[in-house]
């Protein structure tokens, strides 16, 4: 029996294309110029997320120290100090240090950073007014905005420049700071005491710092490339702005024994300018002599009689 061959199978129908919708663009219209808006619009995308990263990236670098530093204990204080103004010498980050201290642990970070005071940024002494002046530490603050305008002369005849001394007050006025009267409206006694502090802490930790930090606005307000004054006259700068201080004490309270006929910083000045090293002892001794405090006359004494030159 002959077996009958099964004709093949039919062919399957071709599958019909769906219907395109309406709002549905052919393929052949995604073309060049649609893969490139694609494109521009992925990059400009990318772009604003790396500028939104790079506005919040030093806010968060801030915020992270920030709490880095509050959490840190007082007495890690000083390996930080110790870091910053003997080893790289960095006064300013030892600012930054202090200024994001809790502003109730004002008076212990004081306290504990009191041994560096020699090295410290003249800005440091005026922030810690400011924190003291928040916490109603009015004598306190007093105290400190005098040393810090006080340490910050001394940086400013260092700078070299002729303006140095008369712009450094605008400089200040970037730092935070309490904003107390002239000297001439305030109570003389009070005054006078806090001065006497002022010129006890400079004998205790006389100023060892690089005036850079101060020096560098006022070259820029000035517009001048001013050297600064070298480390062996330094002596002597400190010399005149203790005794111009003392001077103005004395005028406070009445009790001025020095010639007023002439002005202080002329009688320093004079003496200086002395060639021979016993008679400039001598001269500066004698302005010595005309002195109330006998802590600070004896500090006077010691140091005309330590003169090289």
């Amino acid at each position: 029996m002959s077996r009958k061959k099964l004709p093949p199978p039919p062919k399957a129908a071709a599958p019909i294309p769906a219907a395109l919708r309406p709002d549905e663009p052919e393929k052949e219209t995604r073309s060049w110029e649609f893969r490139s808006l694609k494109f521009a619009m992925r990059a400009m995308g990318f772009c604003f997320f790396i500028a939104y990263l790079s506005f919040l990236t030093p806010s968060a670098v801030t915020w992270i120290e920030t709490k880095w530093v509050r959490n840190m204990r007082v007495e890690e204080l000083p390996e930080k100090a110790d870091y910053y103004l003997n080893k790289v010498y960095k006064p300013e980050k030892l600012y930054k240090i202090v200024s994001r201290r809790p502003g109730s642990d004002i008076e212990k970070t004081i306290e504990t950073l009191m041994p560096y005071t020699a090295r410290m940024s003249s800005f440091t002494f005026l922030f810690y007014s400011s924190r003291l002046d928040q916490i109603g530490k009015t004598d306190e603050s007093l105290f400190w905005w005098q040393f810090g305008r006080y340490r910050a002369r001394f940086d400013a005849l260092r700078c070299g420049s002729p303006k140095a001394v008369d712009n450094v007050g605008t400089v200040l006025g970037l730092v935070p700071h309490p904003e107390f009267p002239d000297d001439e409206d305030m109570d003389k006694f009070t005054v006078e005491k806090s001065l006497k502090r002022v010129l006890a802490l400079d004998a205790k930790y006389p100023a060892d710092n690089l005036p850079e930090d101060l020096c560098d606005p006022l070259r820029a307000m000035e517009g001048g490339k001013w050297l600064t004054v070298p480390p062996p006259r330094w002596a002597d700068i400190r010399y005149t702005l203790r005794y111009m201080t003392e001077y103005r004490m004395r005028q406070m309270n009445g009790t001025l024994k020095v010639d007023e006929s002439l002005d202080f910083q002329k009688q320093v000045d004079a003496c200086d300018k002395i060639g021979s090293l016993k008679k400039k002892k001598d001269c500066l001794k004698k302005l010595c002599q005309g002195m109330t405090d006998n802590e600070q006359k004896n500090e006077c004494l010691r140091e005309a009689d330590e003169l090289t030159k």
